[in-house]
Formats: structure tokens, C-alpha cells, sequence
């Protein structure tokens, strides 16, 4: 425990915790993930929707938070010189509270340089550190050319460097080049520990436009489309615009890419997808042919326990080829915890949110088959995959 807890901060809006209502005041200690010393003078809260309790660790790396109504809560932890940690704060927490052990890793850094190819320095190219497809970290360079990505978790990373001269909004007419390179070897990355040296060689070059036609597989023109552009390292930044079955995408750098097409009807979705080489010329006649999107048909089935109604469950579907948020697929179930998705061909992360209290996913099959690592794969078959989804209530301890 803390002998002389540091004084609380709340935010103006944060609600007395008065009355009858059952609290818990919730303590714990901030430690070097490595050497297990104390992290002092660590900035933590507790939050949530609403309101929000600040505190700082003390010489011994402890904290201690007033009294809370007990309900689920976020918790973050916050050094400089070491990455942030966040947590859920259970109803379990309260239930019998303990000293809540909290691990900070010192950060990770990358340094390096990006010139062009006369050697002279890039200023505000973006560097970034992939990890499994996401952005983990990004920063730009300065006037010398030079970047510092720190902030960076024990693990291995790509790192992208990308630069963009010219145009600053949509409607500046002034043109612009572009230029991008990833490192292809995967950086480890150990705690604390400062990786210098990694630099690149960019020659910006003008983007170019990719044009071509959209239709169904009768050649019926499409007219309305949902329309990305990918590489090996996620979607690129092109515009893109379809109209009466022709499509045309501007600002693509050279490269190899897959230009990816989905209509908005909901009841028989039409997706298709191409591969394109671009060099430093305009592409043009490039055809792209849309087919029926395969279906899914989920259920959520329970075992061991009674739910009123699984509607607040929510499916999330992200394509193992993409980065961003867009790319994500959302499925929402019913009261009887029905739900069915349209999925183009190709591997996808599952995740499984908004679980009713105290339950947790015990297994997933599709067609049958048991989902391992919540990777699921959807071919072309016209005939739709089954997903089924079993929840159990949570094991006690």
C-alpha cells in the first residue's frame, strides 16, 4: 500500500462518489519491465466515458486512486523513455483489490536519414514502423534529412519512408512528386535499445493516373463503385473517381499494385479486383470485372449460460492485405445472435467485441472446421461459409 498516496486530480466533470453506492479506492505500482526497479513519477489514470482520475507514482514507483464506483474502467500508464501501457480495469478488480502490477518497457528508437539521389537531405518525409501491417509509429524528418521513430515495443518492424513535394490541398494546382521505399528486412527491436543507421535513397518522381473500365460479367457498366488502390505495404494515396463504368485513379507512384472495386448494393454486393505495373507513364485501358461477393452466415450460439439478447455483439472482418481503417468489414447480430457478411476472396483477421459480461468466446468453427489464431479464410464458392461463434461464461478462478 501507499503510505502517503499523492494528491488526486479529476477532471471538472468527473461525478462524486457519494452515498450508498459500492467503491473501491484501486492502488497499485509502476515498474521497469526489465529490471523490475520503480518507474517514478509515472503519470496514470483511470477513465471513462465520462470522467477521468489522474495521479503520479511515488519514490517507490506507487499509486493510489480515491474511492471509484466499482464499473469497468480504461487505465493507462505514462514515462518518457519508456512505451505506454493501457489496461481494462475489471469488476473483479474491486471485488477483492490488490495491488495492481504494472510493467513499463523502455522504448525502443530508430534513427536514420533520407536524402535523394544528389544526396541532398529530405525534409518532412514520413517514416514509419510496421508492425504486422500496422502503423506502430510514425515521424518526419527535420531539415537535415534526419528522423528519430521512437516509442517503439520490443518486437520486429518494416520501416516505410514516403515524401510528397508540390500540391498541398485538393484543389492546388501546383503538381507534385512523389517517392516511397520500404526496408524489406525486419528490424528486432529490443527494449531500450537504439537501432541508428537505417537510411534511405529517394528519388521523387511525378505520379501518374491509372485508367480503365468497370463491368459486371455480362459487361453491364458499373456506375457507382467503392474503389482502393494497394501495394505490398498497404493503400495508396491515389484519388480515385468512377462514372458511366470508367474509373480513373490519379497521384499513383510507380510500383506494383492491386486496384480493388466494391458496389454498394447490400443485397447483391459485386466486388473484383486487378493487378497493375506502374512505371513513370499513365496507365491506360486497364479492365476490371466485378463478380458476386461470396457470403458468410454467422451465428452466435451459447453454452453453459443464458443471454437475453446477443444484438450487442459486434464481428469485425480486417483483410490481411490491408492497413487501414476503411478496409475493415463490421457485422452486427440479432437478438438470437444471427449475422451475415459479404467478404471478398482472401484470409481475414476475426475479432469478436461487445461480449455480454462475464462471457468470453470458448471456440469458432467455419464450415465445421476449427478457427485457429481468428484467421479465417473466404474463397469465391457461391455457396455461403458458415461461421459459428460459441460463448461460455467466464471461469472463476
Amino acid at each position: 500500500m501507499v503510505d502517503r498516496p499523492p494528491r488526486s486530480r479529476r477532471s471538472p466533470g468527473a461525478a462524486q462518489q457519494t452515498g450508498s453506492v459500492p467503491t473501491a479506492a484501486l492502488f497499485g505500482r509502476v515498474v521497469n519491465a526489465l529490471t523490475h526497479e520503480p518507474v517514478r513519477r509515472a503519470s496514470v489514470k483511470i477513465y471513462n466515458s465520462k470522467d477521468q482520475w489522474d495521479e503520479i507514482t511515488d519514490g517507490d514507483g506507487r499509486f493510489k486512486f480515491p474511492p471509484l464506483k466499482r464499473a469497468k474502467y480504461g487505465f493507462m500508464a505514462h514515462r518518457d523513455g519508456f512505451t505506454d501501457r493501457t489496461y481494462k480495469v475489471e469488476l473483479s478488480d474491486f471485488d477483492d483489490p490488490k495491488e495492481l502490477p504494472i510493467e513499463l518497457f523502455p522504448q525502443g528508437v530508430i534513427t536514420g536519414k533520407v536524402v535523394d539521389g544528389f544526396g541532398q537531405p529530405l525534409q518532412r518525409a514520413e517514416i514509419q514502423a510496421l508492425r504486422a501491417n500496422q502503423v506502430a509509429g510514425s515521424e518526419q524528418t527535420n531539415d537535415l534529412g534526419e528522423y528519430r521513430l521512437s516509442g517503439l515495443d520490443p518486437g520486429g518492424y518494416r520501416i516505410r519512408a514516403t515524401f510528397q513535394d508540390g500540391r498541398e490541398s485538393e484543389f492546388d494546382p501546383t503538381p507534385i512528386t512523389t517517392a516511397s521505399a520500404t526496408k524489406p528486412t525486419e528490424l528486432a527491436v529490443k527494449a531500450g535499445a537504439v537501432i541508428s543507421g537505417i537510411d534511405f535513397v529517394l528519388n521523387p518522381v511525378r505520379p501518374v493516373s491509372l485508367r480503365g473500365t468497370i463491368h459486371t460479367e455480362t459487361g453491364q457498366p458499373v456506375d457507382r463503385a467503392s474503389m482502393s488502390i494497394a501495394g505490398p505495404d498497404g493503400e495508396s494515396s491515389g484519388r480515385e473517381h468512377v462514372e458511366a463504368g470508367k474509373f480513373e485513379i490519379s497521384d499513383v507512384s510507380p510500383g506494383s499494385y492491386t486496384i480493388s472495386a466494391n458496389t454498394f448494393d447490400k443485397t447483391a454486393p459485386l466486388f473484383g479486383s486487378v493487378k497493375v505495373e506502374v512505371h513513370g507513364e499513365d496507365v491506360s485501358g486497364i479492365d476490371l470485372t466485378m463478380h458476386p461477393s461470396p457470403k458468410l452466415e454467422g451465428r452466435i450460439q451459447v453454452e453453459g449460460g443464458n443471454i437475453a439478447s446477443l444484438s450487442s455483439v459486434h464481428i469485425t472482418f480486417l483483410p490481411a492485405d490491408h492497413m487501414l481503417l476503411r478496409s475493415m468489414l463490421f457485422a452486427k447480430a440479432d437478438d438470437a445472435g444471427a449475422f451475415g457478411a459479404a467478404l471478398n476472396p482472401g484470409e481475414y483477421t476475426l475479432a469478436v467485441q461487445s461480449l455480454p459480461e462475464n462471457f468470453v468466446v470458448e471456440k469458432v468453427t467455419l464450415d465445421e472446421a476449427p478457427v485457429t489464431n481468428w484467421k479465417i479464410k473466404m474463397d469465391s464458392s457461391a455457396d455461403p461459409k458458415k461461421l459459428v461463434i460459441v460463448l461460455a461464461p467466464k471461469k472463476q478462478p
